[in-house]
């Protein structure tokens, strides 16, 4: 299995359960093992709920098209011209922090959780040839 860095993680699939259950297989953790695992923990939850909030991305896309086509139809400082702008702003605003999110830096590791942070630091410094102190790579 080739070794993730900050320059190839993008290379790498992801957010799918039956591809981490791929990878530990191949150190013989049983797949069953794997997908209760994940679900125990709420990664099942939380990879579909990654894909629903880029489908809310997208539908919030569309709705910015209709509105945008919808506030024409009304006269500049109109009061429902004004009422449409907004809208706009807000869904704007709304999708691009939606945005944020979904095109985050893969390189990252939940602020709660100190072990997860200390790994990519290890990793980070073991690309540049030192390893931090008390470290474990396994």
């Amino acid at each position: 299995m080739e070794r993730v860095t900050k320059e190839n993680i993008w290379l790498f699939r992801q957010n799918r359960p039956s591809l981490i259950a791929d990878d530990l297989e191949k150190f013989g953790v049983p797949r069953l093992a794997v997908h209760e695992t994940l679900l125990r923990r709420g990664c099942y939850k939380w990879l579909a709920a990654r894909r629903d909030v880029i489908k809310l991305k997208d539908r919030i896309k569309a709705e910015l098209r209709k509105a945008h086509a919808e506030i024409v139809k009304y006269p500049r400082g109109s009061k429902e011209r004004e009422r449409w702008r907004g809208r706009i702003e807000t869904m704007e605003w709304i999708r691009e922090a939606i945005r944020q999110i979904t095109h985050s830096e893969r390189w990252r590791a939940p602020d709660i959780d100190r072990e997860a942070q200390d790994f990519l630091e290890y990793l980070e410094r073991a690309t540049i040839g030192e390893a931090p102190e008390g470290a474990n790579p396994s």
